[in-house]
């Protein structure tokens, strides 16, 4: 076995900055983009360890694609609380709940009901999905023109091209609604 060798020393500041910029932003982006705000509904609150998953990119991928699902198959009945609980994860007793089911149970926790049903234009989420679609079309472009593929810097690229599936759920991915931990 091979001692560990230590051989960063030969990378300049400007090369560290780029690791550090480049490799960790389209992993600290998709993350803060993507996690919704849990909702405390028991009185106990989550160990971190329940809290894990959340930040699982798979399952912010799966995130996106259940609320457009849902918003196309509730798109007669779609309206503010509806968008809000879509948008929610709940914390019931000793699990996360996302059903269907939430969305009349958590209107009773909602302190005014919202009148929005999409994300308005001039938000922290619209904000969030600009930064996420500019990170896939550069990856995506990057792809394309055949850079390297072997730079230490282009490791989270498959991550950022991931973040383009966040456009098609993009006008309905909102995490504004507040809610409180009492029935109102």
């Amino acid at each position: 076995i091979c001692p560990i060798q230590y051989q960063s020393w030969t990378l300049s500041p400007y090369q560290w900055f780029n690791i550090f910029t480049l490799c960790l932003t389209p992993l600290a982006v998709h993350i803060a983009g993507g996690v919704p705000s849990p909702i405390i509904l028991s009185g106990k609150k989550p160990h971190w360890t329940n809290r894990l998953p959340l930040f699982n990119p798979i399952s912010i991928l799966w995130r996106y694609y259940a609320i457009l699902d849902r918003r196309i198959r509730w798109s007669s009945a779609w309206n503010g609380t509806v968008l809000a609980a879509s948008n929610a994860i709940f914390w019931r007793e000793d699990h996360w709940d996302g059903s269907e089911e939430m969305i009349g149970e958590s209107s009773h926790f909602l302190p005014h009901t919202p009148t929005a049903t999409r994300v308005n234009f001039l938000s922290v989420s619209s904000l969030t999905s600009v930064i996420v679609a500019v990170q896939g079309l550069s990856a995506a472009a990057y792809v394309q023109l055949g850079g390297n593929t072997a730079d230490l810097s282009v490791f989270f690229q498959p991550l950022a091209l991931f973040g383009l599936y966040r456009l098609p759920s993009a006008i309905w991915l909102s995490n504004e609604a507040v809610y409180t931990e009492t029935r109102s």
